[in-house]
């Protein structure tokens, strides 16, 4: 396990090396990968950097990946809830999933500060009673409940583009899931 660990950091100990003069670069911290751990169809682990922390997740299928797909935002249902996870690639690690938890870094005062929080992130997604909305999955469930509500039953609502779209829901790419 030790040696899938270390194959998970390595990409990101050589973005380090490169990183190390940018602003948002946390000295005190040093890339690590804690909680590593299955789950599902995917290997699971919090990956702290001096620039970011994010859940990662590894599928077990490194085939299964299409370079098209890179960048863009898959939602994946854990235990606490449903997660925006971003696509990535890198030709050691192949693909993986990440889930932005904290960037710049600077409020980490030590490396075990942040492994602290890396640990109790790891606890928290995998404890179903620790489900938290954010904001946006929030405001479409309201919304989706009010319209089932005013809605005949069995009737689907789909709102038109010329309802104008909000700066914020296109930014968000709420506007997609109104069409």
């Amino acid at each position: 396990m030790q040696t899938q660990i270390e194959a998970v950091k390595a990409p990101f100990l050589r973005a380090a090396e490169r990183m190390a003069d940018l602003p948002v670069y946390n000295p005190k911290l040093e890339v690590d990968f804690i909680g590593y751990q299955p789950l599902n169809s995917y290997r699971m682990g919090v990956l702290i950097t001096p620039w970011c922390m994010n859940l990662l997740l590894l599928p077990d299928n490194k085939d299964q990946w299409n370079a098209n797909e890179i960048g863009e935002t898959q939602i994946i249902e854990l235990p606490s809830g449903r997660y925006d996870f971003i696509r990535h690639w890198d030709a050691s690690l192949g693909g993986y999933l990440s889930c932005s938890l904290f960037s710049p870094m600077a409020e980490f005062e030590d490396q075990p500060a942040a492994v602290a929080v890396a640990e109790e992130v790891i606890r928290a997604v995998v404890d179903k009673d620790h489900v938290a909305l954010t904001d946006r999955q929030r405001e479409l469930s309201t919304k989706e409940e009010q319209e089932n509500r005013t809605a005949p039953s069995g009737s689907v609502r789909r709102s038109s583009p010329s309802e104008g779209v909000s700066r914020r829901g296109f930014l968000t790419a709420t506007w997609a899931d109104r069409r």
